[in-house]
C-alpha cells in the first residue's frame, strides 16, 4: 500500500514538474517575442521617425581615421596622402581655430560638395550646428577661390606645343590648346530679385560654367558667374579668357587654337565644326567627325568635375553673390586631385546635350574669310 501511495506521489510529481516547466517555457516565449517585436519596430522606423538632434559621435576624429585609403577615397573623393597635401596647402589661407581643425574643416567641406545630403545631415555628422557648417564650408571656398591661381592658369606660349601633342595622340587632331564647352549649375534655392534671368533654355534656375581642359581633363581656365538664361557665345565674348586672347600678350602663336562647338562664332582662334546642311564633302564630315571625338574631352571633364562633386548637380543655395565660391572651390579640388593622382575614370558621368546653337540664333557668327581658310587648311590635313 505504502509503495503505491509513493507511486503516486511520484506521478503527482512529475504532473507538477511538467505544468512548471510548461509555464517557464511559455513565459520564455513570451519574452522573446516581445524582444523580437522591439527590434523589427526599430528595424523599420521611418527616417522621419528618427530624431534628427541625434549626431554621429567624433566621425572627424574617430571614424574617418580607421578608414582604409579606399573607403576615405570612396568618401571623400581622394586618398588620404592626397587630403593630407591638401591640407597642408590650403591651412596657411583660412582663419585659424582652436576648436574645428583644418583637417575637419576640409572633411565637412568636400563631404558637402561631394554629396547630395542635407544641410542638416552633414552638420550632423561632423558634430556641428548648421550656422557653423555653412560658416566654415564658405570660408574653405572663399580661401580656394582666392588661391585658385596655383593650379587653374592659362598656359604660357612655352607648354602649348605639349598640350598640342597631348591632344594630337588622341585623335590627330593638330594644334589645340584647349576644348571650351559650358555647363549649367542648376541653383533651384535662389530668391534673388532677377531670378527669371537665371532661368535657362532647359527650363530651371541656371548659373552658367565655362571651362577650357587639356587632353589631360585638367581645367586650365574657368568662368562662372553668368546667369542661365546667357547664351554660351556671349559668355565667352565677355569672359577674361576673350580679353586675354585678343590682347598681344596673349594671342595664340599661328598654327594653335581652341575646339568649340558651334554655339561659338569661328575665329581664327576658335574651330567650330561644319555646318551640316546636308551636302558636307567627305573632307568636311571627316572633319567633324575628329572635331567632335577630340572635344569629348571637355565634356569628360564637366562629367569627372560633376561626377565627383555632386553637389553641382544641384546647388541648393539661396545666396546667388556665394554660389560661384562653390563652383570654383570645385573645379580647384578637380585639378589639385588630377594633379597628383590622375584621372578617376569611374567617376566621369558624361551628361547628354543637344546642340541648339541654330535654333538660338547667337552660334551664326560670320565668319571671316582668315578664320574659314585655317579651319580648310585643318581639315585637308586630317584627310
Amino acid at each position: 500500500m505504502a509503495t503505491k501511495k509513493a507511486r503516486m506521489m511520484r506521478d503527482m510529481q512529475k504532473v507538477v514538474l511538467l505544468e512548471l516547466a510548461d509555464d517557464s517555457i511559455t513565459e520564455i516565449v513570451r519574452q522573446n517575442v516581445a524582444m523580437l517585436t522591439m527590434i523589427a519596430a526599430s528595424v523599420t522606423k521611418t527616417p522621419k521617425e528618427v530624431d534628427p538632434s541625434v549626431h554621429v559621435q567624433n566621425y572627424a576624429e574617430e571614424i574617418v581615421p580607421r578608414y582604409t585609403p579606399w573607403q576615405f577615397h570612396q568618401h571623400f573623393r581622394m586618398f588620404p596622402d592626397t587630403f593630407e597635401e591638401l591640407c597642408e596647402w590650403i591651412g596657411p589661407h583660412l582663419q585659424s581655430s582652436r576648436s574645428i581643425s583644418v583637417e575637419k574643416k576640409m572633411l565637412a567641406t568636400i563631404w558637402l560638395v561631394g554629396n547630395m545630403e542635407s544641410f542638416r545631415s552633414v552638420a550632423d555628422r561632423f558634430g556641428v550646428n548648421k550656422g557653423s557648417l555653412h560658416r566654415i564650408v564658405l570660408s574653405v571656398c572663399r580661401a580656394l577661390t582666392a588661391i585658385r591661381g596655383d593650379v587653374i592658369s592659362w598656359p604660357p606660349h612655352g607648354q602649348l606645343q605639349k598640350i598640342a601633342n597631348d591632344f594630337q595622340e588622341l585623335r590627330g587632331f593638330p594644334g589645340i590648346v584647349g576644348a571650351v564647352d559650358g555647363t549649367y549649375i542648376e541653383i533651384p534655392g535662389t530668391t534673388d530679385e532677377h531670378r527669371a534671368a537665371y532661368i535657362c533654355r532647359k527650363g530651371f534656375p541656371a548659373m552658367h560654367l565655362q571651362v577650357v581642359c587639356t587632353a589631360d581633363l585638367l581645367f586650365t581656365d574657368v568662368d562662372t558667374g553668368n546667369a542661365g538664361s546667357v547664351h554660351d557665345s556671349r559668355v565667352f565674348r565677355t569672359s577674361d579668357l576673350q580679353a586675354k586672347l585678343e590682347s598681344e600678350e596673349g594671342r595664340l602663336p599661328a598654327g594653335f587654337h581652341l575646339l568649340v562647338d558651334s554655339a561659338y562664332g569661328q575665329t581664327e582662334y576658335l574651330l567650330v565644326p561644319f555646318r551640316d546642311n546636308g551636302h558636307l564633302s567627305p573632307v568636311e564630315r571627316n572633319y567633324n567627325n575628329l572635331h567632335s571625338s577630340t572635344r569629348v574631352q571637355v565634356e569628360r571633364a564637366i562629367g569627372l568635375l560633376k561626377g565627383k562633386f555632386r553637389r553641382l548637380k544641384k546647388l541648393d543655395m539661396v545666396s546667388v553673390r556665394d554660389i560661384p565660391f562653390i563652383i570654383f572651390a570645385c573645379c580647384v579640388l578637380h585639378n589639385f586631385i588630377i594633379l597628383r593622382k590622375g584621372v578617376d575614370e569611374d567617376d566621369i558621368e558624361l551628361e547628354v546635350e543637344v546642340d541648339v546653337a541654330a535654333a538660338e540664333g547667337e552660334g551664326d557668327v560670320a565668319v571671316n574669310l582668315t578664320a574659314a581658310e585655317k579651319r580648310m587648311s585643318v581639315a585637308e590635313l586630317l584627310m
